[in-house]
């Protein structure tokens, strides 16, 4: 018995993604967010690469999708920011949530996220 498989990858170069941080990227099926050093961005096939300028966008430094919403840090606080539902450009800055206790920082991200559900 023999099994081949062939496996064909395309690779498109969509923009440029600026500094040498780590890259963390989320998805929510029609929105990628890329989040890294501080600076969001989000690609969409309608608008491209584009850098995220919501006055509410803290700066984190990961990226998490869960329940419709984009979640990253407000890094060095323990707060753990959301996007508006299924909309990763835009930021309300009081849509925050703080770890209490010990906190500590929040990468992973899923070690600083309580249980909400």
């Amino acid at each position: 018995l023999t099994i081949s498989c062939e496996l064909y990858i395309e690779i498109t170069l969509i923009g440029t993604v600026a500094g040498t941080s780590r890259v963390y990227m989320a998805n929510n099926g029609a929105e990628l967010f890329i989040a890294t050093g501080g600076t969001g961005y989000i690609y969409d096939t309608a608008g491209g690469l584009q850098t995220i300028v919501s006055a509410g966008y803290p700066g984190g430094d990961f990226a998490l999708f869960i329940d419709g919403y984009f979640l990253t840090n407000n890094p060095g606080t323990g707060q753990v920011y959301r996007s508006d539902i299924y909309d990763g450009t835009t930021w309300d800055a009081l849509n925050f949530f703080t770890a209490e206790g010990s906190p500590v920082a929040c990468l992973p991200a899923y070690h600083c996220l309580p249980s909400y559900r």
